[in-house]
Formats: C-alpha cells, sequence, structure tokens
C-alpha cells in the first residue's frame, strides 16, 4: 500500500497464549506492514476494569475491520463421527467474529496450518492458512496476502466516504432543523400579529 494519511484500525481477535505468540505477532507485523494498526485484543492491547464481552464489543464497533489470527485451542470431534477430529479455536473468536458480522466489519482471516476454523466462519469469509515452518508457502502466498489487504482497505475507504457523506448530511440536517426552530420561535414571539 501506498502511503496513506489515515491508517485502518484493525481490531486484532487472536489467542494470548504463549504459544501461539509467534503466529500472533506474525499476522500483527502484517497489519502493520499493509498499514493497517492492529489494536483491540483484550489483554494484549486493551484492559478496563469492565466485562471482557462490553471490551470487546466496544473493540469492534470502534475498528474499521477485524484481523483473526487463527490458532489451535480445542480438539474437536463430532460425536457420531470418531475420524472428524480436528483442533478448532477459542470459542471467543467465533463470538468476535460475529461481533464483527452483526457491526458489517471486513473480515480477514490468517489460519494457522492445521487449525479448524469451524463451520461458521468458513462459510462467512474466505481465509488464508499459513504456515509458520515454511517459508517457501508464506512467499507463495505473499500476494495474495498483499491481495486481501488491499480489497479490505478499498472497502474501508468506501466505509470512510459513505460516513463523511453521512456525518455531513446529519450536520446539515441540524443545521436546517435549528435555523427552522428559530424562525417558528421568532413567529411565535414576534410583535406582529
Amino acid at each position: 500500500m501506498s502511503k496513506q494519511e489515515r491508517r485502518p484500525i484493525a481490531f486484532l481477535s487472536c489467542s494470548l497464549r504463549p504459544e501461539d505468540e509467534e503466529f500472533v505477532n506474525f499476522v500483527a507485523r502484517l497489519c502493520r506492514h499493509f498499514g493497517f494498526e492492529p489494536t483491540g485484543t483484550v489483554g494484549k492491547y486493551q484492559a478496563a476494569p469492565e466485562p471482557i464481552w462490553k471490551q470487546m464489543i466496544d473493540g469492534v464497533k470502534s475498528c474499521d475491520c477485524v484481523v483473526l489470527a487463527a490458532t489451535p485451542r480445542y480438539i474437536q470431534q463430532d460425536v457420531n463421527n470418531s475420524s472428524s477430529a480436528g483442533r478448532g479455536i477459542s470459542e471467543m473468536l467465533h463470538v468476535e467474529m460475529g461481533m464483527a458480522a452483526i457491526e458489517n466489519k471486513p473480515v480477514l482471516v490468517f489460519v494457522q496450518k492445521g487449525t479448524n476454523v469451524g463451520s461458521f466462519l468458513s462459510q462467512y469469509v474466505q481465509y488464508i492458512e499459513i504456515d509458520m515452518r515454511s517459508k517457501a508457502d508464506i512467499n507463495r502466498k505473499a500476494p495474495l496476502i498483499a491481495n486481501y489487504f488491499r480489497s479490505a482497505f478499498s472497502i474501508i475507504e468506501r466505509n470512510w466516504s459513505e460516513k463523511s457523506k453521512s456525518d455531513l448530511f446529519k450536520a446539515s440536517a441540524a443545521v436546517l432543523a435549528t435555523i427552522g426552530a428559530i424562525n417558528v420561535l421568532d413567529a411565535l414571539f414576534s410583535d406582529k400579529k
């Protein structure tokens, strides 16, 4: 991305476990490399004496997009199919993705190889699986990753433009309402009968 005046704010949805730190930091570096500012992660970038769910909602609402660094947390298995066992992400990451969907935020998902993201996420958005042990895999996916961020930035710019137009319309409506109220009050309290 070229130099831009305004940097998109990315809510980084991720694990805080030490064994996931390398992958999470890699995804945060990708964000910064492409001009996005990672923030929001409860316990990593923010802490407050409020319920975690409230901090998550506030973080997702205040950002321009959500970036998920999906790492395995649980062993998952279909109770009727013992051969379907996999390593799935934390339920909190699913919750943050649901919040992003409700808020209609662009979502970028980076999946550590061997992680099952579940049925909602795989149907909701395209994701990029990365094998951290293979430089060749990372290099091969570099153009796709760059396109992923460019596409997200394009959506964010469009959202910024729409919000700017909406804010201008609201300000204009408020000014016109004030002028109208002043004229009505002036008419009501004028000495003319």
